[in-house]
């Protein structure tokens, strides 16, 4: 007989079975559990128990009340023969499952269908992504200042700068700077949204103009002079960079 090294054992079910069991009975009483699960069974002989149980014949006569007959003479303790049951019920889904690849997939559900006709329903469909969030359309947040194709791709170039920067427009900012570059005019608007592309500003500004309102060119810091513009566009990365303001130097 394959018997399993191990048994499970309840300390609960034991304690109360074995209460008025002296200690050399609860010994004697282990003892023969652990033979039968061995071998299966213990022999009906006093003698012979008392001797596996390395106890008295005295000891046997009390213990015996926890063993019944087996049609082959010997003796069993009916709740080790349950657990032997369950462990080797266990031991072959086990096995059964490990033969099958895994544990078993789960059954199709049969539908009737009329004129005796059966068909097997496939498992529900897992549910569609969710669609990817579409772009600011521009035109539903507010109307650009110029129509010209000139601008719209200037103004295209810098909204792709701010994403590449992972500082995208939100339609308050487009609103504000659609206001401001209005009152520049369309040449310097398309001039300021190329240049604060290219250098990948967060904010507008005019290529001859630092946030100080001061120029860029040598020439002019050369000279001891200052290129000032009448507007200094500039964006303060202390605060909301999205904020836009338009100031007079």
């Amino acid at each position: 007989m394959r018997t399993s090294p191990a048994f499970q054992f309840y300390p609960t079910d034991f304690l109360l079975g074995t209460a008025i069991f002296t200690p050399a009975e609860v010994g004697a009483y282990i003892r023969l559990l652990c033979h039968q699960w061995e071998s299966g069974s213990v022999p009906n002989d006093v003698k012979l128990l008392a001797r596996l149980s390395q106890s008295d014949e005295q000891t046997i006569e009390t213990i015996l009340v926890k063993f019944s007959s087996k049609k082959d003479g010997t003796l069993v303790n009916l709740k080790m023969e349950k657990v032997r049951k369950d462990a080797d019920d266990y031991r072959k889904s086990r096995s059964s499952n490990g033969k099958k690849g895994g544990r078993p997939k789960k059954h199709m559900v049969s539908v009737c269908l009329p004129h005796g006709k059966h068909s097997e329903s496939p498992p529900s469909p897992p549910p569609p992504p969710s669609p990817p969030l579409s772009p600011i359309d521009i035109k539903t947040v507010a109307e650009p200042p110029f129509s010209s194709p000139a601008f719209a791709q200037a103004w295209a170039d810098w909204e792709q700068s701010r994403k590449e920067t992972r500082k995208p427009l939100k339609p308050t900012a487009i609103k504000l700077q659609f206001r401001q570059l209005k009152e520049v005019g369309e040449e310097a608007a398309i001039e300021m949204l190329i240049h604060s592309a290219k250098n990948g500003y967060t904010g507008i500004f005019a290529p001859q103009q630092t946030r100080a309102g001061k120029s860029t060119n040598p020439a002019d810091r050369n000279a001891g002079t200052t290129n000032e513009a009448p507007y200094v566009y500039r964006t303060d990365r202390d605060t909301d960079p999205f904020d836009f303001d338009l100031e007079t130097p």
